[in-house]
């Protein structure tokens, strides 16, 4: 079973673009953002079927899903085996420091688990809180043994806007750096 970081985050964007257009008004909490980062997530897994099993299936809680099992997001094997394992975190608005104590405090979650795919989605408040972040779990997954990471990503939004393809930014954890995962056409 191969997993694809590149093919994976397209899908995932253009899930987003999919999404978009829903009620956006003031907006002052992410659950909407949250439904649709789940979403996306289960639309990215099967567009990998030879790593996503057709079969498998999604835990998260969602209106139509089954609650969620050890982290915000896991896609399972039909033997109950966790491929996927995925937090979200959208922090404080108004504090990046906050925002990014409880980001991490879910990226240590995250990291722990057994899948062979783990991924952090994480809001931030402006360009120095996105990179802050990104620094604070990198200085944790160095100290990581690297053969128990297999993939690693995370997925950088935007707190003060409406995700889509563009507003997104994602990473794969590669030779001990975040690198950014381009945007493909």
């Amino acid at each position: 079973m191969t997993f694809d970081p590149k093919c994976f985050f397209a899908e995932f964007r253009n899930s987003l673009n999919l999404s978009r257009g829903r009620d956006l008004v003031a907006k002052t909490y992410n659950a909407d953002d949250t439904l649709r980062i789940f979403e996306a997530v289960d639309a990215a897994c099967k567009a990998q079927p030879e790593h996503f099993p057709v079969e498998g299936k999604s835990y998260w809680n969602g209106t139509t899903k089954d609650r969620e099992f050890l982290c915000d997001y896991t896609y399972h094997d039909p033997n109950h085996r966790i491929l996927l394992s995925l937090e979200s975190e959208w922090g404080v608005l108004s504090s990046p420091s906050r925002t990014t104590e409880e980001v991490i405090f879910d990226f240590k979650k995250v990291i722990n688990m057994a899948s062979p795919v783990k991924i952090m989605v994480f809001a931030y408040v402006d360009k120095d809180n996105e990179k802050s972040t990104r620094k604070a779990m990198a200085d944790i997954v160095r100290k990581w043994p690297q053969d128990r990471l297999e993939t690693l990503m995370a997925i950088a939004c935007p707190w003060h806007d409406e995700l889509h393809a563009g507003s997104i930014a994602g990473y794969h954890w590669h030779k001990g750096e975040w690198e950014p995962i381009p945007a493909s056409s």
